[in-house]
C-alpha cells in the first residue's frame, strides 16, 4: 500500500501481523505487577479494563517475561463453559482431550497435566483472556483444587472487561468475588505524553525513524481518543493515509480533526485543546 511506502513502514503498525507491545508507563506498571504476582506465589489475579485499553497486549508481554525452565505459563481464550476451559488449559499443558469430551474427561486431563508439572517441580500460570465470555464461573473455583505444593505452585490470572461492560447476573458477581480475593490490575488511560510515546513506539517498530505527527496533531489524537490505545490506533492510521494521499510530509492537527470528525460526527473541536499543545 502506498501510504506504508510514503512513511517508510515495513508493515501497518496499527494492524500488525503480530501484536506489538509498546512499553508505556501504564503498560509497564501492569506487566510488572503480574510478574511480581507470579514470583510471590499468589493464586488469584485479575486484569480488568474496558475494551481497547491493551489488556491482551499486557497479558502476552507478562507471559513472555515469566516463562522459564521452572514456569509453565499458558494463555487460554474464548472459553464459554467449564469443559472448554479445562480442555484448553490441559491442551496448553500438553494433555489433549478428544473432540466432544465430557466435563469429567476434560477435568481428568487437566489434573493429569497438572500432576506432570508437579512431578517436574514446575510452577503453572494460567492466564484466561476474555473471562467475561465464561458462563460458568464456578469452574474457576474448582481450579483452586488443582495439585499444588511449595515446589509447584498454581497461579490463575483472569483478563476481561469490568462488570459495567458485561451482562449483570449472579455469575458476574461470583466472578467479581473471585477477582477481589487477589491481585487487581486496572490499566488507566494514557496521558498526553504517553500517547505520544505510544504512537512513536508503534511507528518505530514498523520502521519509521522520523516524526510522522506534529506535537499539535498528537494533542488532537489524545483528546479525541481520550488516551485509549485502540482509539489512538483508529485515529492515527486514517490520518497517515490521508496525509499520504495529500503528499504531506507530516501529519498536522487539521488532518486529525478531519478524520476524527469523519469517524465520529459528534466529535467537538474543543477550544481547550489548544491548552494541550506542547512544543
Amino acid at each position: 500500500m502506498r501510504w506504508l511506502i510514503d512513511w517508510n513502514l515495513a508493515f501497518d503498525p496499527f494492524h500488525p501481523p503480530r501484536r506489538v507491545y509498546i512499553p508505556t508507563p501504564v503498560h509497564e506498571e501492569a506487566v510488572g505487577g503480574i510478574v511480581q504476582f507470579v514470583e510471590s506465589g499468589q493464586f488469584w489475579g485479575s486484569i480488568t479494563a474496558p475494551a481497547g485499553y491493551g489488556k491482551t497486549a499486557i497479558l502476552d508481554e507478562a507471559i513472555a517475561r515469566i516463562k522459564g525452565p521452572r514456569i509453565r505459563a499458558v494463555r487460554v481464550d474464548g472459553a464459554i463453559d467449564a469443559t472448554t476451559l479445562y480442555a484448553q488449559i490441559a491442551a496448553a499443558l500438553g494433555r489433549r482431550t478428544p473432540p466432544g469430551a465430557s466435563l469429567a474427561i476434560a477435568w481428568r486431563a487437566l489434573r493429569e497435566a497438572r500432576a506432570l508439572c508437579r512431578a517436574m517441580r514446575s510452577n503453572v500460570v494460567v492466564a484466561i483472556d476474555h473471562i467475561e465470555m465464561l458462563h460458568d464461573h464456578e469452574s474457576l473455583h474448582r481450579l483452586a483444587t488443582l495439585e499444588s505444593s511449595p515446589h509447584s505452585r498454581t497461579s490463575v490470572l483472569t483478563c476481561g472487561r469490568p462488570e459495567a461492560d458485561c451482562e449483570s447476573s449472579s455469575k458476574t458477581h461470583d466472578l467479581l468475588d473471585i477477582e477481589r480475593s487477589g491481585l487487581r490490575i486496572r490499566p488507566r488511560r494514557l496521558s498526553r505524553d504517553e500517547t505520544a510515546a505510544y504512537l512513536n513506539g508503534k511507528l518505530a517498530a514498523a520502521g519509521c525513524a522520523g516524526a510522522a505527527f506534529s506535537p499539535r496533531a498528537i494533542s488532537r489524537i489524545h483528546v479525541h481518543s481520550q488516551g485509549i490505545p485502540r482509539a489512538i490506533d483508529r485515529t492515527a492510521k486514517p490520518a497517515l493515509v490521508e496525509c499520504s494521499r495529500r503528499g504531506a510530509e507530516i501529519v498536522g492537527p487539521a488532518v486529525v480533526d478531519a478524520v476524527a470528525l469523519e469517524c465520529d460526527p459528534d466529535f467537538d473541536r474543543l477550544d481547550s485543546i489548544e491548552n494541550l499543545v506542547t512544543s
